[in-house]
This record gives structure tokens, sequence and C-alpha cells, in this order.
């Protein structure tokens, strides 16, 4: 599948950072691929994902997390709403200096990618030198598994979350 730099609807400007195999739909549809996107356009977010099919035509476009821009935030919302694993993903082709609308988003492209890059490559290298070793773990999840925790229940904790993402003026807890 090509990977390219590409417009979006309402002005956006879309650079693929990264890239993961999947199937789109359901377990048996044909090959598809999850683009992990920068955008220094205005109105988007810095991170964003794209599904596009083996014709290399978009199917589907989710912002980015909103509450972080960094690239950790964004592998983990893959990992947790469409279940691609960290260590799946694999380094999309930069793009020429040509296709980014100013020297300055082709600089803040290559700074999401340096992040990318060092987010990565020790989850890489973890994950296959324990697959290599065939290392035991020696933490395991509870017997039961590990739970979901209720996101919409009154308590303390989810408090102190949901003001840690909605409030910019938000104080460290203990200092305020």
């Amino acid at each position: 599948m090509p990977t390219q730099s590409h417009d979006g609807e309402g002005g956006g400007r879309f650079h693929p950072l990264a890239q993961s195999p999947i199937r789109y739909g359901t377990a048996d549809a044909p090959p598809a691929e999850l683009r992990l996107c920068f955008s220094g356009s205005s109105g988007f977010t810095r991170l964003s994902f794209h599904v596009v099919d083996a014709k290399d035509e978009a199917q589907i476009y989710q912002r980015g997390p909103e509450h972080s821009m960094c690239v950790d935030a964004a592998l983990l919302a893959a990992w947790a709403d469409v279940g691609v694993p960290a260590f799946a993903w694999r380094l999309a082709p930069q793009p020429s200096a040509s296709a980014f609308e100013s020297p300055m988003q082709a600089t803040e492209y290559g700074r999401a990618r340096l992040e990318l890059c060092r987010a990565l490559y020790p989850i890489r290298m973890r994950v296959w030198t324990n697959a290599q070793l065939n290392a035991e773990r020696i933490v395991h999840p509870p017997g039961d598994g590990f739970a979901c925790i209720d996101a919409f229940a009154v308590t303390a904790e989810n408090e102190e979350l949901l003001l840690a993402v909605t409030d910019d003026d938000a104080v460290p807890p203990g200092n305020g």
C-alpha cells in the first residue's frame, strides 16, 4: 500500500508517521492499514489515525488524543481503542520536503517522528528480546484478569482523572 502525504476534508494536510497492517470491518476482511499521521494544519489535532484499504482509499479518519499531543498518548489510544500494540507499528516512509505546507511544518513532523522513534524502539527491543529468549514473565494479571474500570462511576479517582484532562489550570494533588 502506498503511504503518502494527503489532503483531507476541511483543509487538513496529513503526513504518515507509522503504519500497521490491520483488517477493517470484520476479521476476514481484506488487508488494510492503520496509519498514525501528523498534521500541522489549523483545526486538526497534531496526531490522527487513518484506516486505508489496499487501494490506498481512506475508510476512516479519527482525531488523535485531545488530552495530549504526545506520541505516547496516541500509541496508548491505538492499543486501547483498536487493539494495535505499540510494537506492531512500522515507520512510514518520510515525505519529501515539498509535501509540507511550510518548512516549520516539516520541522514539526521531524520532531514528531523523533518522538515516535524514541517511543517505539525500547518497546520493540523488549518485546522481541523477550520472545527470542522465551523469557518467563514474573508479573502476571490477577487470577480473574485485569478489570475494566468504570470511567463513569462517581469516585475520587475518576474525579481527579477528569479534572486533569478537562482543566488546564488543574493543580497536582497535594499542591493546592
